[in-house]
């Protein structure tokens, strides 16, 4: 059981980019300076606060130690690159696969 909550934590600090990352449609975030949208400096700031209150709720939930906690974020870390290429790729093959379905998708026309 350990195990997978384990898994499912570490899941979640590998997705934590891809959360803070996503902006509603059209880029604006209410209450951000600069016409609405999120300054880059904003979305780091943003970045830093998620990854650092995720790993405290990580540290909590599975009762590691700080340097358990460290040792946890320098594994993700290691693989961030690898994982962003991995959703890259996802994304692009979604993409195009959508895309190939409604090419195809022709009505039947019957005379």
């Amino acid at each position: 059981m350990r195990f997978l909550m384990l898994t499912g934590l570490v899941a979640a600090l590998a997705t934590a980019p891809q959360i803070v990352s996503a902006q509603p449609p059209g880029g604006r975030i209410p209450g951000t300076r600069g016409g609405g949208r999120m300054s880059a400096e904003d979305r780091a700031q943003l970045d830093r606060r998620f990854r650092e209150r995720l790993a405290a709720i990580v540290q909590k939930r599975l009762g590691l130690s700080d340097d358990q906690t460290r040792r946890l974020s320098d594994v993700n870390q290691k693989y961030e690159s690898k994982r962003m290429d991995l959703v890259a790729s996802e994304r692009d093959t979604r993409i195009a696969l959508r895309g190939s379905s409604t090419i195809h998708r022709q009505p039947i026309r019957t005379t």
